[in-house]
């Protein structure tokens, strides 16, 4: 018996059209999206992982 399933995740990137530091009006950051892209994630787990975020990226804060 196989214990392993797939995980499928889908999101959008957002792609960085120019150099950035410290923008301190978030409506400004609009100026410095290059566009988007679909971003889709498939990843193998073991039936015996329980963690609810094993196979989540943690947000930066």
């Amino acid at each position: 018996m196989d214990d392993r399933a797939d995980s499928r995740e889908a999101g959008l990137g957002v792609v960085i059209g120019k150099r950035t530091h410290r923008i301190a009006d978030p409506r400004d950051a609009a100026e410095c999206i290059a566009g988007n892209v679909a971003v889709n994630d498939v990843s193998e787990r073991s039936s015996s992982d329980t963690s609810a975020t094993s196979s989540c990226r943690k947000r930066a804060t």
